[in-house]
């Protein structure tokens, strides 16, 4: 019995091997956006950040970011090409409000 467990051949420690509850509600429940599997996401946050751990070069890759744009110039919205609503339920709302 006491060798099934984790903490069964060494004496001086014990593990608690329940599920905890509290620490639950900080486990993701899906893989964020740019990852498609919980394999990249970790392969991801496996290697640290700074700059101190990597070479200049990489860290300058990994930090710099993907849009570029010079100083006082124009960015023009984001166009959203959704479903348009039609007079109806226009309607519907304009009586709610």
């Amino acid at each position: 019995m006491i060798e099934e467990r984790k903490d069964g051949k060494n004496p001086f420690i014990v593990v608690n091997e329940e599920r905890d509850s509290k620490a639950s509600k900080y486990l993701i429940r899906q893989v964020q956006y740019p990852f498609k599997t919980n394999e990249e996401y970790e392969r991801s946050i496996r290697y640290p950040m700074e700059y101190e751990w990597k070479t200049l070069s990489s860290f300058v890759d990994g930090v710099k970011p993907q849009v570029v744009v010079k100083r006082r110039s124009m960015i023009e919205p984001v166009k959203w090409h959704g479903k348009k609503k039609n007079s109806q339920e226009e309607e519907i709302e304009a009586e709610e409000v």
